[in-house]
């Protein structure tokens, strides 16, 4: 008799809802880049796009004409273009808040934002693809070409519409301890929650590969502050996906992160507004350093080196981390699973001992 809970929906998060379109323009902005897609992107592929734009995005269509339809696509746009054909939700480009809102209001009615350094500033942290826009442009340019304030518009329309019908759903806590779990200061506040998404087909829109044992667990997730405390670990029963996090944080967080930083954040965070947009609006999903070279489909809004805000924030500590673990691999396989928890606890109490010391 359990609830079963609603999210958003794939129409609901990204910018262009043809898949052919959204192809197409991927293709005209990697032209940007690309001397291989330049080569083969052609006249006709160009008039396809633009048919195809029209219906789906008036506003993308305008722009495009400003710029003559240029070929290769003008490199101060590639980054935005490639972003906006991607299955991204558009929110990771333009964050759902009030303070976001305001900056595109200002864009839109031509307020010079490069003569205001608080604006300035703020751009470049909430929307710093936008901000690399402006930098591209010619000398003594203070606001964005005409046609950009619709595109704007209808950014930020579809940034707050997977959020606009969220309903917090209701919190229960009937189900016991996970025994597979240790978060000593992250006790469980209510169920993970059964969910419409979870019965559909996995929309992943990036693919990560696995070499796993035949016989042995994948082994254990784990979940760290910035300062480089571990909060605990999970232990898996298969391959690491979107679930183990996402559970985690449903789980043991009253109130979701503010930011997220992940290997597979982009993934993550489309898992997460397809099952509970409410309690993930105001949440930055960002995709780590030495990960982001992998991901090639995705928005540039995942991009954790354009926010100048997390310049100092080093993205590696779970893999530092999780490297200390693989050394105690060849103890903790054949283990029983009580003596596998308590090795697993005294060495990650051992590290966070060792890390405080050292931030004292």
């Amino acid at each position: 008799n359990l609830q079963v809970l609603n999210g958003s929906n794939t129409s609901e998060r990204v910018f262009i809802n043809n898949g052919e379109c959204r192809r197409l323009l991927g293709f005209y902005s990697s032209t940007a880049t690309s001397n291989e897609a330049l080569k083969t992107f052609s006249e006709r592929d160009m008039e396809r796009l633009m048919d195809l734009l029209v219906k789906h995005s008036p506003a993308l269509a305008a722009l495009l004409k400003a710029i003559e339809y240029a070929i290769p696509c003008p490199s101060a746009y590639g980054p935005l273009l490639k972003s906006l054909s991607s299955q991204s939700p558009v929110c990771a480009l333009l964050p759902p808040t009030q303070d976001v809102e305001n900056l595109v209001n200002c864009l839109c009615s031509g307020v010079s934002i490069r003569g205001d350094p608080v604006l300035w500033k703020s751009l470049q942290n909430s929307i710093p693809v936008i901000f690399h826009l402006m930098l591209a442009m010619p000398s003594g340019t203070t606001s964005l070409p005409q046609p950009m304030n619709s595109v704007l518009d209808e950014m930020l329309k579809k940034s707050q519409l997977p959020f606009d019908k969220a309903t917090q759903h209701p919190d229960t806590n009937n189900e016991g301890e996970n025994v597979f779990c240790y978060f000593p200061t992250l006790n469980k506040c209510r169920d993970r929650g059964v969910f419409v998404a979870d019965k559909q087909k996995k929309e992943l829109l990036c693919c990560k590969d696995y070499r796993g044992h035949p016989y042995l667990l994948p082994g254990i997730f784990t979940m760290y502050c910035p300062h480089g405390i571990c909060y605990g670990f999970q232990l898996m029963s298969s391959h690491e996906s979107p679930n183990i996090p996402f559970t985690l944080m449903r789980t043991r967080f009253h109130r979701a992160p503010h930011t997220v930083i992940y290997d597979n954040g982009c993934n993550l965070h489309t898992y997460c507004l397809l099952r509970d947009p409410f309690f993930f609006k105001s949440t930055k999903f960002l995709v780590d350093r030495f990960h982001w070279s992998n991901h090639k489909g995705c928005s540039a809004g995942y991009r954790m080196d354009d926010y100048p805000q997390f310049i100092d924030l080093n993205s590696q500590i779970n893999e530092q981390a999780n490297a200390g673990i693989k050394r105690l691999k060849s103890q903790l396989s054949y283990m029983n699973f009580e003596h596998f928890m308590q090795h697993c606890k005294l060495y990650l109490w051992h590290r966070n001992f060792c890390t405080v010391k050292k931030l004292e």
